[in-house]
């Protein structure tokens, strides 16, 4: 019952004296229906962090009103955060909005828990009804928040612009994403054909195109070196395509050397071997053999495949598109780390190119956290603009 009608109720009261109010009446005009939110729309990247927004808006099936204070309560890694109520964008709708901060971590997404509006002060009313707090049969996408460090390479920026030209005309990527890896592209001769490609779209998405004598060198970051110490957790996943056929020994897709290529060199390293498997290792030259290693027991496809291998303290996991394929739990030796550059698509160490990549190389991710099953999956579900039979 509004305002105006509860006044316009005391005055007929006041004029007759009687009591014999028409309870149809009431019932009509104040609980004719239940207003519910028929809409949640969740704006914000894919990938977020700090200062980040992540903005909820709540579409109701009739025209509301609202004056006052309203949260929606939001787990972020087991944490309760709290989106706050802004502003009615539209006549029948509420808009929350909650701000990253450096605190929130959550690689398996945020969700909204309980799905329900609280009310601070004011009161939700609507002419149609009574309105519903609760919207627990909406659906709505994850999006997953990290305030690791989280290196994000893609010449589609977090924001939604893109920093790149067609080919290579542009060779320095920097702020890619928020943070970013500063990517150089070298060796790239044909730049109509190699070099940042894609629109964006599922047929044609972003991606690097390597005809076999390219790398991407991404680098010295004293920031992300220390992860690659002996006993530390990471997790590099990144999206491949085979174009290239079978090679005649290996490729390296990813690499990260930690000395020059002399012995006792170690690296870190996701391979494809001669029988087109995937290999993730931690490789040592002092014995000639690796401290640790997994290994795909098939050979991937010709179609976009999402790679991603995981350090835990002591033990190595290969995912294949979200699925574990592979663990190693028992190191070999020791090995060292030391400031050298990382790379996509070949050994920067190594200038022969019957070891590089010819193929595609999309999204890439190096990660100061290993991931579990369940966020490996996520990851590759949010990063998804390659290969639609995969991760969903």
């Amino acid at each position: 019952m509004t305002f105006s009608k509860l006044v316009l109720l005391l005055l007929i009261i006041g004029c007759n004296g009687s009591t014999n109010i028409d309870q149809n009446y009431l019932l009509s005009q104040d609980s004719n229906g239940l207003v519910t939110a028929s809409q949640i729309v969740i704006t914000a990247n894919n990938f977020l962090t700090q200062n980040d927004t992540y903005q909820i808006d709540l579409t109701f099936n009739s025209d509301i009103s609202f004056s006052g204070s309203a949260t929606i309560d939001l787990d972020i890694g087991g944490v309760t955060r709290s989106a706050n109520f802004t502003v009615q964008p539209t006549s029948n709708s509420m808009r929350f909005i909650y701000t990253i901060t450096n605190a929130d971590n959550d690689y398996d997404g945020i969700t909204i828990s309980p799905m329900k509006i609280n009310i601070t002060t004011g009161q939700i009313t609507s002419d149609n009804g009574t309105v519903s707090k609760s919207f627990s049969t909406l659906s709505y996408p994850l999006k997953f928040a990290s305030y690791d460090t989280v290196y994000y390479l893609n010449p589609k920026r977090a924001d939604g612009s893109t920093n790149y030209s067609s080919g290579c005309t542009d060779t320095n990527y920097v702020n890619l994403a928020r943070p970013s890896i500063n990517a150089i592209l070298t060796n790239f001769s044909s730049c109509a054909t190699y070099g940042w490609q894609g629109s964006g779209t599922d047929a044609n998405p972003y991606h690097v195109n390597f005809a076999g004598g390219e790398i991407i060198n991404m680098g010295y970051d004293a920031s992300i070196n220390s992860t690659f110490d002996i006993g530390q957790t990471w997790s590099i996943a990144l999206w491949y395509k085979n174009t290239g056929g079978t090679p005649a020994a290996w490729r390296w897709i990813f690499m990260k050397p930690f000395t020059s290529h002399v012995s006792p060199y170690y690296q870190v390293d996701i391979i494809q071997n001669n029988t087109n498997k995937i290999f993730g290792r931690i490789w040592r030259s002092d014995a000639f053999a690796t401290y640790m290693s997994a290994g795909s027991p098939t050979a991937i496809d010709t179609n976009w495949n999402f790679i991603t291998l995981v350090k835990e303290s002591l033990v190595l996991k290969l995912y294949i598109n979200g699925t574990l394929v592979a663990t190693d739990t028992t190191p070999s030796g020791t090995h060292s780390n030391y400031t050298r550059p990382m790379a996509l698509a070949g050994n920067i160490n190594v200038g022969t190119a019957t070891y590089n990549v010819q193929g595609m190389i999309g999204s890439t991710f190096i990660i100061q956290n290993d991931l579990n099953g369940t966020q490996v999956t996520n990851l590759c579900a949010l990063s998804n603009d390659y290969n639609s039979s995969i991760c969903n």
